[in-house]
């Protein structure tokens, strides 16, 4: 169960950071649709984070980081700019043979935002939600499985960095 009530199931992926989503639905509107949310908590705002990326990956049983990365699909939110969009990670590198930003007609993100709430304390909570189809138009785009495994990866870019 989730600590969000707008959400199905919560997983801690490491310290201050949560990734919150919900099952499909069995059918109508809800049924090809992914939903998700990631909450990143800094104490401070120097430890506050400037991008929050959700990937998925078409490895099931990694035996690197890298080989986790390169060829999967991201969802990634820049507070700076206030943009989710939709990647390809061909490399740990930006550039058009590394993390490139998918064509606009791939852009099929629904209700995706990021945000960031700045608490009486000093904290910072940033949020990336989206929902994304399970399966898209393009047959190069990584399927969000409905009920089998999917391998998830995340990243999260700190302003101190």
């Amino acid at each position: 169960a989730s600590s969000e009530s707008l959400y199905d199931h919560m997983m801690t992926l490491e310290e201050g950071l949560v990734f919150h989503w919900n099952d499909p639905g069995e059918d109508g509107v809800g049924a090809n649709v992914f939903s998700g949310r990631i909450v990143h908590v800094s104490e401070t705002a120097e430890k506050a984070a400037s991008y929050l990326a959700l990937g998925v990956s078409n490895v099931e049983f990694p035996t690197s980081e890298s080989e986790l990365m390169i060829g999967s699909d991201a969802i990634i939110g820049v507070v700076s700019t206030s943009d989710v969009a939709k990647y390809y990670l061909g490399s740990r590198m930006p550039g058009e043979n590394g993390i490139r930003k998918m064509e606009d007609e791939k852009q099929t993100l629904i209700d995706s935002k990021i945000q960031t709430h700045v608490g009486d304390d000093g904290s910072v909570t940033t949020i990336l939600s989206f929902e994304k189809n399970l399966n898209e138009d393009d047959s190069k785009e990584i399927v969000i499985k409905k009920d089998a495994r999917n391998t998830f990866l995340f990243a999260v870019g700190l302003q101190s960095n």
